[in-house]
């Protein structure tokens, strides 16, 4: 059974992974996209937003559906899709049929996240849970490392941004060969009552409802929120204002990473000491007090460098493998349909994601002012959440 889990958990690390590389290997090319296509950056980043958009409407979907016909089906669904979608990204030649593949693509690869996490919470509880989550996160962190570095050594030696989706092309199809063979169902007991709107529409309402649950999810999607808004706009800010070497780019970004992965590995060991709370509340203090020094030093005589921000920013990595593996593990000890509630988190943080992005576009100046500001404001509306679920939860003991 252990063997089984390890191996069911495993596939569930690359099907994310894979699905996230689609954005990561991608975003190093964005400045030669909007280049290419001779338009803006902001339209150059709809590939993105839409792409993150279509994740989080077609997850509402395949919680619900994983719930009542298992996982498995889903999955294998959702992972043709993406790589159909992605086999088309190859082949476009204007820019708006590629923000149409990509609103596909991420239309498929919403089954990912909201089932992979659903298949975790099938086999695994409380701080369990939170620790094979952090072991995942670890896992799908090296994605932001290898997609940029991958990324930006590809189109630094001449070639075409669509190389960058041959590679997701070839990674898809081989990732569903696995899928078929080994993915095993991980649900116990499946609905039986027939699944109809109103049904999925009663069981969202029900979550939106539960006021801890919906704590939980906002912290979660507003660290996801400027955590997707710096990796979409970063690239113009090193890249294009900074003058850094596209090549180098992927390599910087590894900074961040590593810590991220640090973060897990401690927040897998001291988890279950500490708790979930205490780990949750110390993510969120590491979180914007890195960004609050880049300001300060913005407006001072210091000149602020790619390595150096990168630097300031490792402390930051640790507070967000803190706090999205136990705000999440938090939010589904407060619901028993773990698929439909996956599926909203994912959607919650994909919106998030998705108006992070265009916040931060909006206010741009081409410094790195709009993207550190951002992690600061969602950090203290964070903390303000969670100050009010600690005593919300102490007055009911009482």
């Amino acid at each position: 059974m252990q063997i089984l889990k390890k191996l069911i958990l495993f596939l569930v690390v690359i099907t994310i992974t894979i699905c996230d590389m689609s954005c990561d290997i991608y975003t190093p090319s964005l400045p030669k996209i909007s280049d290419f296509f001779n338009v803006g950056h902001a339209v150059a980043q709809l590939t993105v937003s839409l792409n993150l958009i279509g994740g989080s409407l077609s997850g509402l979907l395949y919680g619900p559906l994983s719930d009542y016909y298992g996982r498995r089906p889903i999955m294998l669904i959702g992972i043709a899709i993406f790589g159909l979608a992605s086999i088309g990204c190859c082949f476009v030649n204007n820019i708006v049929m590629l923000i149409i593949m990509r609103l596909i693509q991420g239309c498929g690869a919403g089954a990912a996240g909201v089932i992979g996490y659903a298949v975790i919470n099938d086999m695994f509880s409380g701080n369990e849970c939170a620790k094979n989550i952090s072991y995942v996160n670890m896992a799908i962190a090296f994605s932001p490392a290898i997609g940029p570095i991958l990324g930006s050594s590809v189109i630094s030696r001449g070639y075409d941004w669509n190389a960058l989706f041959m590679i997701i092309s070839l990674l898809s199809v081989i990732l569903f060969i696995f899928l078929y063979v080994y993915m095993k169902e991980t649900i116990v007991k499946k609905y039986t009552d027939n699944l109809n709107f109103y049904c999925v529409i009663r069981k969202y309402i029900n979550l939106m409802m539960n006021m801890r649950f919906l704590g939980f999810a906002l912290i979660y999607s507003l660290t996801i929120m400027w955590v997707w808004a710096s990796i979409v706009n970063l690239p113009f800010v090193f890249i294009k204002s900074m003058n850094l070497p596209v090549g180098n780019y992927g390599y910087l970004i590894a900074i961040h990473v590593i810590s991220y992965v640090i973060g897990t590995v401690v927040n897998q060991r001291l988890v279950e000491r500490a708790g979930m709370n205490k780990m949750l509340i110390v993510g969120l203090l590491l979180n914007f007090v890195p960004d609050i020094i880049i300001v300060m030093l913005h407006y001072s005589s210091v000149i602020l460098t790619p390595l150096l921000i990168e630097l300031i920013w490792v402390p930051s990595g640790v507070g967000i493998a803190f706090t999205i593996g136990n705000s999440m593990a938090s939010a589904f000890k407060e619901t028993q349909d773990s698929g439909t509630g996956s599926a909203f988190i994912v959607f919650l943080q994909t919106i998030f994601g998705a108006f992070g992005i265009y916040i931060v576009e909006c206010f741009s100046d081409g410094t790195i002012v709009a993207i550190a500001f951002l992690p600061i404001i969602c950090s203290v509306i964070a903390i303000i959440i969670y100050t009010a679920l600690y005593f919300t939860k102490k007055k009911e003991m009482c």
